[in-house]
């Protein structure tokens, strides 16, 4: 059987699967999806080129999935702890083609990578599920395994304004997410990436739901 027929055979125990996933341990793509398709894709944009990227943190891969469509060719990296989820994101990039993405089941705060791989770091909504000192411990992490110039970029929650929306955010939050995650409102997560040594190149506040920053390894 061809790997298009096999693929298309299991679609439908994938898709599930995927769900499931989503539902349990990425529940922000979920949210994306309603409110801010368009987000991961102008992350990669405003991320810009690069030879070789780590995503930590990867859920169900549909950062990594951007990432993989705007650069085909180079080096990229997945690294998550749960070993389920990241089987199913590499399931995810097979069905679309990407085959050569490496996957690494590891904590994002000891990655079993030497010092100085890689060009570009991506934290897509990672970080908030980490207490403040296992998230310093994660920045530190990425500075170790950038290269010397080498970016951060990090999306993760931010402050929504207007009555309605805020409570509907803040309901959300509430609900889904650790009760720590407004430690990263209010320049919280900016002040954060500098104090574990990066420089803030930008920072966004204007995409649905979404802070997004681009830090440079000093």
């Amino acid at each position: 059987m061809s790997k298009k027929s096999q693929s298309f055979k299991d679609k439908p125990i994938f898709v599930a699967a995927l769900a499931r996933a989503t539902v349990k341990s990425d529940i922000a793509d979920l949210a994306l999806r309603i409110t801010g398709p368009g987000v991961r894709r102008e992350t990669v944009r405003a991320a810009g080129p690069a030879g070789s990227i780590a995503d930590l943190c990867t859920g169900t891969g549909s950062a990594l999935l951007e990432y993989a469509r705007k650069n085909p060719d180079i080096r990229i990296v997945t690294i998550d702890r749960d070993p389920e989820t990241l089987g199913l994101a590499g399931k995810r990039l097979s069905s679309y083609g990407y085959d050569n993405i490496e996957i690494i089941a590891s904590e994002v705060d000891d990655i079993p990578v030497p010092s100085s791989s890689f060009e570009l770091v991506n934290i897509s909504f990672g970080l908030h599920e980490n207490h403040k000192i296992r998230r310093a411990a994660i920045l530190g992490e990425c500075l170790r395994i950038l290269m010397n110039g080498g970016k951060l970029v990090v999306t993760d929650y931010r402050e929504v304004k207007g009555t309605v929306k805020a409570f509907f955010m803040r309901l959300f939050l509430r609900l889904f997410e650790p009760p720590w995650v407004d430690e990263l409102f209010g320049g919280g997560l900016a002040r954060e990436i500098r104090d574990a040594g990066f420089s803030i190149e930008a920072e966004r506040c204007d995409l649905p739901m979404t802070q997004l920053i681009i830090a440079k390894k000093r």
